[in-house]
């Protein structure tokens, strides 16, 4: 069904899992022959962008001004207009929405345009247990709204489509599992950026390095961080920390570690261009999440496929990417001592941490490749049609 007009919808290009996600959708889409186009808003953040990335990559890429993350209600007025004359004008055949704010918007306006296949990825539901009341029903109130406008979600694990149907979105027909796909890297290339990197970070051969990557912000518990680095930076004296990613709280744990005895083995990289990532991932020798609710951990993903041995809170989604006591930990959500703990047990048992990461590596390799996920998209869209 070659070219075949497809436009994707994602609130904002900032550097994080859906994000990465939407637009390696779209350049396997184009691959595989669909006329591709993606919409975005212009909103950045500390996290940095991958609007130029998108752009690099020969997708089109449409950025409207009033699309803004937060709740504007006369800009998103102005957005829902936009987008349903943008489809208007494009007679896509298929319209594809991602994150909270656009997927409420790009649906409305896909059904308000006639477009026949309105298609959601659900990286993670907008109404979770940690919010107050109002915030929780609005969204939950949103989402049932769009529901019936939606063709298929697309689910990126098993978790999400149990709490989306839980959720009276939709009936589990309407709901397909596709795991959030990567470009994997070769081993060779963890091997060669390790033996490379180390050096230059000044990291010895005898000393353990444990890696946290992630945006510093509530949600992904950054303010964890300090708490755990004082266990295990206490009882083992070799070991360092690495942490690659920046936010709003980079600020306060970054304090909040200066006050720690060791904090000399801890290093901020900052923000780093997504393909170097792994590159970073290979000097660790454990990986750590402390993130406190989910769709589907994508850093441990990542962190799987680099070889290493993931330690996490028992958040929804965490269970289908670490095999707790197999591929790594999972302790509960909330319990620093009990990560802390995990992470030095692994540390003491060096043999075991590499054969814990060696399995994790089989485990997430298949079922989170790119190309996987470009099939599973290019087969429903099909079936759709």
């Amino acid at each position: 069904m070659p070219n075949l007009k497809v436009i994707h919808v994602i609130t904002r290009l900032v550097v994080g899992g859906a994000q990465e996600n939407t637009i390696l959708s779209c350049k396997g889409l184009r691959d595989r022959g669909y006329d591709v186009t993606l919409v975005t808003g212009p909103e950045a953040g500390p996290e940095g962008s991958l609007l130029d990335s998108a752009r690099a990559s020969g997708i089109p890429v449409i950025v409207l001004e009033s699309m803004r993350r937060n709740p504007r209600p006369i800009l998103d007025l102005v957005t829902l207009h936009k987008l349903k004359n943008l489809f208007k004008l494009e007679g896509p055949a298929i319209v594809h929405t991602h994150s909270s704010k656009a997927g409420i918007l790009g649906r409305m306006a896909a059904k308000k345009a006639g477009v026949p296949v309105i298609v959601h990825t659900n990286h993670g539901l907008p109404f979770h247990d940690r919010q107050n009341w109002f915030v929780h029903r609005f969204w939950r109130f949103l989402e049932r709204r769009v529901a019936p406008a939606t063709s298929r979600f697309v689910c990126v694990g098993e978790t999400m489509k149990r709490r989306s149907i839980e959720a009276g979105l939709a009936p589990p027909e309407r709901h397909e599992v596709v795991y959030s796909g990567m470009e994997i890297p070769p081993v060779a290339h963890y091997a060669a950026s390790r033996a490379d990197l180390r050096p230059r970070l000044g990291i010895r051969d005898d000393e353990p390095v444990v890696g946290w990557v992630g945006r510093f912000v509530a949600q992904k518990g950054a303010r964890d961080l300090p708490g755990v680095m004082d266990v295990v930076l206490s009882r083992n004296p070799k070991a360092r920390f690495q942490i690659v990613g920046d936010g709003p709280l980079r600020p306060e744990i970054e304090s909040a570690v200066m006050k720690l005895a060791g904090s000399d083995r801890v290093r901020f990289t900052g923000r780093v261009a997504p393909e170097m990532v792994s590159s970073y991932m290979s000097v660790m020798d454990v990986a750590v999440l402390t993130s406190y609710w989910e769709g589907l951990p994508r850093v441990a993903a990542q962190a799987a496929m680099a070889g290493l041995p993931v330690v996490a809170y028992d958040v929804e989604g965490a269970s289908e990417v670490v095999r707790s006591g197999e591929t790594g930990y999972l302790v509960p959500v909330g319990d620093r001592r009990a990560l802390a703990d995990r992470v030095l047990e692994v540390l003491s048992r060096p043999d075991r941490g590499r054969s814990m990461g060696e399995m994790g590596r089989a485990w997430v390799a298949d079922r989170f490749d790119g190309r996987r996920m470009v099939d599973a998209l290019d087969r429903i869209y099909k079936g759709l049609l």
